[in-house]
């Protein structure tokens, strides 16, 4: 069933074969406009001016080639596919750290308090040595009372860590994945922003579709 619309409605409904029996129906006359670059024969046709029966056969034509184009449309992408295995890519610039860095401008206060989180839970390990290297003087000492302050203090200052090395990790984490977020959401929109200003005729490529971009949103803008 094939839908064909105009400003924002639906002007015709139908298959293939029904749409194109209507010789001055939008379909039909999409289909002559795309055949006309392909077909030698369809141009000579029109320019000579046939007649309704020359019309008619060369619309049968027409037809049976925009089935055909359509049933091998699969074949030609991979014909396609495998041609641009034998191109060289083209080389792109390396993306700019930089750049990526003034994206993420408006997070200043997520990069302060995520680089603060990892700074501090970098001097967690150190002071968790150091807590467990001091506490091997506590068997050293012969007053009972002395040993088990020792041991209780200790003992607070490995819940204290440990404590603090959750919040600190949730902090960090939180604040460098929201960055991340909001980067690529921002990439994104400019990637589709771009490429809603191209022309036409470039989503007519195979490689343009519209699955292909959206794979590009997906994935392009994490990898940048």
């Amino acid at each position: 069933m094939i839908a064909v619309m105009q400003y924002g409605e639906v002007k015709e409904l139908g298959s293939h074969e029904e749409l194109i029996a209507d010789e001055n129906g939008l379909y039909s006359s999409l289909v002559r406009l795309q055949q006309t670059r392909e077909s030698n024969e369809v141009d000579e046709v029109s320019g000579a001016g046939s007649t309704s029966a020359l019309g008619q056969s060369s619309s049968h034509s027409m037809s049976r080639r925009f089935s055909a184009a359509s049933r091998s449309s699969s074949a030609r992408s991979l014909g396609d596919a495998g041609d641009a295995d034998n191109t060289e890519d083209p080389k792109l610039p390396l993306p700019s750290f930089r750049r990526l860095l003034m994206l993420n401008a408006p997070e200043w206060r997520q990069a302060l308090m995520g680089g603060f989180s990892a700074i501090v839970f970098g001097g967690i390990q150190p002071a968790y040595a150091y807590a467990m290297g001091s506490m091997i003087s506590v068997y050293f000492l012969t007053d009972h009372g002395e040993i088990r302050d020792k041991t209780r203090t200790y003992a607070l200052i490995f819940v204290a860590l440990a404590v603090l090395s959750f919040l600190i990790n949730i902090g960090q984490h939180y604040n460098f994945g929201a960055m991340g977020e909001y980067l690529t959401k921002r990439i994104r929109e400019q990637m589709l922003t771009k490429i809603l200003t191209f022309e036409i005729g470039w989503f007519d490529r195979d490689e343009n579709s519209s699955g292909a971009i959206c794979s590009q949103l997906a994935k392009d803008a994490n990898v940048g």
